[in-house]
């Protein structure tokens, strides 16, 4: 029988590394999110299924194999994702040079496509696919390291689920790839973008100029487009979905508030203190002792 195995790895600052989250979902093999610094090596290895990362803050470079020189290299910057196929080995190319914050799983596909054959086309061969700009993946994967994390009922479906949406999402990522001309029309793409962006990297200083050159408009229009299609301006957004996140964090992570407030973008653990408070009712250290967690300033 599958036994769950939750443990945080030597070294990291914090996170956490699941074998067989829930042995009723087999098809989960291992997953997690980890806080490394600099002095964090990840190895040589190889898994007997698809390993799936994202990438949150910093920078990684990898190598496909173990001997120097021999291995194709690619980066993992913020709002990467990169699937590694089974039987390929992988591992750091070189020391990355700041903190890095990631997710990753690893999943048996054939148990997933299996129920959902449709999804089977980028997944039948052993090339390692990389992607740059995969922010629409960021929520479904953090929807399912959220169910892994919770004690609660429902929890196997809650992480099949959720499992399936992220593989969707994936598989949808890959199908953009090769069919650019693929577009969604619930938002206005400007948007869309604009939104995923902010989601992805809330810690980032984003100045409105930036955020509507990256998304294709003009900042009045991107302003106007946005408020009336979310509900709220860029910068309120932002500031909730930083809120939001602080949260998750305080409760699924044992990162210190304060480093958890530098990472989501605040000048300083009053200001995110304060902001907090003003948003939620509740201090961080409230939420965090009534999650059961560790406090840690």
């Amino acid at each position: 029988m599958l036994q769950t195995q939750f443990r945080q790895p030597r070294g990291l600052m914090a996170g956490f590394h699941a074998d067989y989250p829930d042995p009723a979902v087999p098809e989960l093999v291992h997953i997690g999110e980890q806080w490394a610094p600099t002095s964090y090596a990840i190895i040589g290895h190889v898994h007997k299924v698809w390993e799936f990362t994202l990438q949150i803050t910093g920078e990684t470079r990898w190598d496909s194999h173990w001997e120097e020189g021999t291995g194709t290299p690619y980066t993992l910057q913020p709002g990467s994702f990169c699937a590694v196929p089974p039987g390929v080995p992988h591992r750091f190319r070189e020391q990355p040079h700041a903190v890095h914050h990631f997710l990753f799983a690893a999943i048996d596909m054939q148990a997933v496509l299996a129920r959902h054959p449709a999804l089977d086309e980028p997944w039948r061969g052993s090339r390692i696919v990389c992607i740059s700009h995969a922010e629409s993946l960021f929520t479904p994967f953090r929807h399912l390291i959220r169910e892994v994390s919770l004690n609660s009922t429902h929890r196997t479906l809650g992480i099949r689920l959720a499992l399936d949406a992220m593989l969707i999402e994936a598989t949808r990522l890959c199908e953009r790839i090769s069919s650019p001309t693929t577009s969604r029309v619930f938002l206005h793409p400007a948007v869309l973008r604009a939104r995923e962006l902010l989601e992805h990297q809330p810690g980032r200083p984003w100045r409105l100029d930036d955020l509507a050159r990256r998304s294709g408009l003009s900042t009045n229009h991107l302003v106007e487009c946005f408020t009336r299609e979310v509900g709220v301006p860029p910068r309120h957004y932002l500031l909730q979905v930083r809120i939001d996140r602080a949260q998750e964090m305080l409760v699924h992570s044992d990162l210190p508030i304060t480093a958890l407030a530098l990472e989501l973008g605040f000048s300083s653990s009053q200001h995110f203190a304060a902001t907090f408070k003003r948003l939620t009712g509740k201090t961080a250290l409230q939420v965090r002792k009534e999650a059961g967690r560790p406090v840690k300033h």
